[in-house]
């Protein structure tokens, strides 16, 4: 629809915000079927074996694609609408800017580094929004609370906001 209305109206200006990877992966997190950083590393086969695996859960596809589900038509679909229709991939890490070129190698002059500004401050307050599964970074918070922990590190306090899978502790809040 978006590819049709810029057609027809070359005028509009589309911005594509990159803020996470649902454009390159199903699993946007681009997390495998054992819930690892895959660093979209994969070939046809591997791709559509783990989105397989991950069924449902964390491949945002219904069923029946998933059960036929191909890494290249998604990534070329992906790639026409981005090279074609999209003017700025704006995307907010150095990394996330490397991800999106490593899987479409056509929209390097699009890319647009606009990072998060981080004002200073005294005490950092961290709010973990949603439920806490591994995919989401459970294992990765629950290193962060004991490193807080064992370096007494009182500066930093974290929020969390739903339903914690596994108890993650933290002395000073949590």
């Amino acid at each position: 629809w978006i590819t049709a209305y810029k057609k027809e109206h070359p005028s509009v200006r589309v911005e594509f915000k990159g803020h996470d990877y649902y454009s390159i992966c199903p699993s946007f997190t681009l997390q495998d079927a054992q819930h690892r950083y895959c660093g979209i590393r994969c070939d046809e086969t591997g791709c559509s074996d783990c989105i397989r695996l991950q069924g449902t859960q964390h491949a945002y596809l219904d069923h029946d694609n998933a059960e036929k589900f191909s890494i290249t038509a998604w990534r070329k679909m992906w790639n026409s609408f981005l090279v074609n229709t999209v003017d700025v991939l704006e995307v907010f890490s150095p990394s996330s800017q490397k991800i999106f070129q490593q899987a479409y190698p056509g929209v390097a002059n699009k890319l647009k580094l606009v990072p998060h500004k981080i004002l200073s401050f005294d005490c950092c307050n961290v709010a973990i929004l949603g439920h806490s599964y591994i995919h989401k970074g459970s294992e990765i918070v629950r290193k962060l609370c004991a490193y807080l922990d064992e370096n007494q590190i009182e500066d930093m306090r974290l929020y969390m906001f739903g339903w914690n899978v596994g108890v993650l502790q933290y002395t000073r809040g949590l």
